[in-house]
C-alpha cells in the first residue's frame, strides 16, 4: 500500500506528469536547466527501477531463506510455469508500451511494438549463448530471465530508439541481468525471482540507454513535436540526474518501511508458519506430493 499509494504516485508525477521537475512533457522554459528532461517513455526507470530498489531493500532487510546458499541457492520448483508467466508478461508489455502512444493506429504505436518484439528476442539469444559458453549447458531460468530484462531495458526507449539499436539494447540488458543476478548472489541478497537484476539493474540501463542511443526523429514523433537540446551529453545529464532521484527517494522510504515491519516482527515468518504456510493461512496443502 505504502510503495503504490504514496512511494510510486512521487516518482510518477516528477517523471510523467507535465509540470514534474524531471518530465520530458513539461515545458522546456519551466525545467530547471536546459535540455529535454527525462526520456523514460514507459517506465524503466518510473516503474522497474522503483520496484527494483524496493525489491532490493526488501530482501536485504528480511535475510535469505533457510536451505538457501551463494552457490546454489533454491531452484524454482516448475519451469513450464516460469516459461508460461514469461510469454503472458511479454504479451501483456505490448499493452503498456504500446498503450503509453495512448493510441493504436499510429506509427509511433507500431515502432514500439517492433522494439518491444526485438529487444526481448535479442536478450533471450544473447543470454542462452552466453550461459551455454560459461556454464557448457543451456539454462531455461536465464533465457526467460533474458527476455525479462530485455523487455524492461527497451521499456524506456520504446518509442525513440530505432529497430537496431533496439537489438542492442536487448543483447547489453542480457549481459546486465546475468552480471548483476550474480553479484546479489556474491553479496548474499536472497532475490528468489531475480526481481533486483530484472527490474532494477536492466531499468538503469534502460534508461542510459536511451540517454545514448535515441533518435531526435523519434523523439518528435513520440513527444509531440517537443523542441529542444538533443545533445547526447545534455540528455544524458537528465537520464543520469532522474536515476539518482528514483534511486535515492524509493530507498529512503523502503529502508524506513521494511526496518520497522522487522522491528515490529511483520516481515518474517514465525518458524511454526515456515514449516507448512499453506495449511497454516489457507487451510490446504498447495503440493500432495507421495
Amino acid at each position: 500500500v505504502l510503495l503504490t499509494g504514496f512511494i510510486y504516485p512521487v516518482v510518477s508525477h516528477w517523471i510523467w506528469a507535465t509540470g514534474g521537475w524531471l518530465s520530458a512533457f513539461t515545458p522546456t522554459e519551466d525545467l530547471f536547466t536546459s535540455g529535454c528532461g527525462m526520456l523514460d517513455y514507459a517506465g524503466s526507470g518510473v516503474v522497474h527501477l522503483t520496484g527494483g530498489v524496493a525489491a532490493f531493500w526488501g530482501a536485504f532487510t528480511l535475510g535469505p531463506r533457510a536451505g538457501w546458499t551463494k552457490e546454489e541457492g533454491i531452484p524454482a520448483h516448475n519451469m513450464a510455469l516460469v516459461t508460461l508467466g514469461t510469454f503472458i508478461l511479454w504479451f501483456g508489455w505490448f499493452g503498456f508500451n504500446c498503450g503509453s502512444t495512448l493510441t493504436w493506429d499510429s506509427p509511433n504505436a507500431g515502432h514500439v511494438a517492433v522494439t518491444t518484439t526485438l529487444s526481448p528476442s535479442a536478450a533471450c539469444v544473447t543470454g542462452m549463448i552466453v550461459t551455454r559458453i560459461l556454464k557448457k549447458k543451456w539454462d531455461l531460468g536465464v533465457a526467460v530471465n533474458c527476455v525479462l530484462g530485455g523487455l524492461v531495458s527497451i521499456t524506456a526507449g520504446c518509442s525513440t530508439l530505432t529497430a537496431g539499436l533496439a537489438v542492442l539494447t536487448g543483447m547489453i540488458g542480457a549481459l546486465v541481468y546475468i552480471g548483476s543476478s550474480k553479484l546479489m548472489k556474491k553479496i548474499g541478497v536472497d532475490d528468489p525471482v531475480d526481481a533486483i537484476a530484472v527490474h532494477g539493474f536492466c531499468g538503469i540501463w534502460g534508461v542510459i540507454a536511451t540517454g545514448l542511443f535515441f533518435k531526435e526523429k523519434l523523439l518528435l514523433a513520440a513527444y509531440s513535436g517537443r523542441e529542444c537540446d538533443t545533445s547526447v551529453g545534455s540528455q544524458l545529464k537528465w537520464q543520469l540526474l532522474g536515476l539518482i532521484a528514483i534511486i535515492g527517494w524509493v530507498s529512503a522510504f523502503s529502508i524506513v518501511i521494511f526496518q520497522s515491519l522487522k522491528a515490529l516482527g511483520k516481515l518474517k515468518l514465525s518458524e511454526e508458519e515456515q514449516k507448512d504456510l499453506d495449511s497454516t493461512e489457507h487451510g490446504a496443502a498447495a503440493y500432495n506430493l507421495m
